[in-house]
């Protein structure tokens, strides 16, 4: 159930295209936000029957179950990256869970660690802090919409209505 509530946010957020396109960076993506250019894009692509060149240059799309295969192995590994990000992980609510996956996801972990004050504030369950942390950042002033999305989920501990 997780697992299917963290997938639909993440589609919901990023979209889904099964040909390649670039995203608001430039950078080559395609699936549901799947950086074509990071350095293990090649062997995942052509683990999937389909050649990586192919679908870097948008002569190749993907099918639905391709597209899937690669979000859920990219969601295993974010929500491995989480856990190591934030060590109360698995006692979070439900919705601040999925507003950690989401930012890691989009922001990778290293992107995710830059957010000190936030984490601090995730460490002591001062959610009020740690969404107004997310607020005043560059990512919220890059992606708004989502941004305030998880604002909210952080700070009240409930997904928007459909999550």
């Amino acid at each position: 159930m997780m697992m299917e509530r963290v997938r639909n946010y993440l589609i919901y957020n990023e979209g889904i295209r099964h040909r390649e396109y670039k995203d608001h960076l430039g950078v080559s993506t395609i699936g549901v936000g799947f950086n074509l250019e990071r350095g293990d894009a090649r062997d995942k692509i052509n683990a999937l029957g389909l050649d990586y060149d192919e679908v870097l240059s948008g002569e190749a799309e993907l099918s639905d179950e391709q597209v899937y295969a690669l979000l859920d192995a990219d969601i295993n590994d974010t929500v491995q990256a989480a856990k190591r990000v934030v060590p109360s992980f698995d006692e979070l609510a439900k919705a601040r869970a999925i507003v950690v996956i989401d930012l890691i996801f989009n922001l990778g972990e290293e992107g995710f660690r830059g957010f000190r004050n936030c984490l601090a504030a995730i460490a002591r369950a001062d959610w009020e802090t740690a969404a107004l942390e997310i607020g005043d950042s560059r990512y919220a002033r890059q992606v708004p919409n989502r941004a305030n999305r998880n604002i909210r989920a952080m700070r009240d501990g409930v997904m928007p209505p459909g999550f």
